[in-house]
């Protein structure tokens, strides 16, 4: 494994930035999806049980923690 300072003498600085930025918003992307087949599963698979009030309350709470995108 690479410790930063091997990074920075292979790449440079910039490079590292512009690796990590572009990696961060991938992750974002995938935790937004993530959170929005949470809360479509909980809508479709607990709103008997639960009520569909409460449930849209939950799946709204887990739309809510979703980040925002550019």
């Amino acid at each position: 494994m690479l410790f930063r300072s091997e990074l920075e003498r292979r790449l440079g600085q910039h490079e590292i930035k512009t690796v990590m930025t572009n990696l961060n918003r991938e992750l974002e992307l995938y935790r937004n999806e993530i959170l929005e087949e949470v809360a479509h599963e909980l809508e479709h698979k607990f709103a008997l049980p639960f009520g569909t009030d409460t449930i849209a309350s939950f799946a709204s709470y887990i739309r809510g923690l979703k980040s925002e995108q550019e």
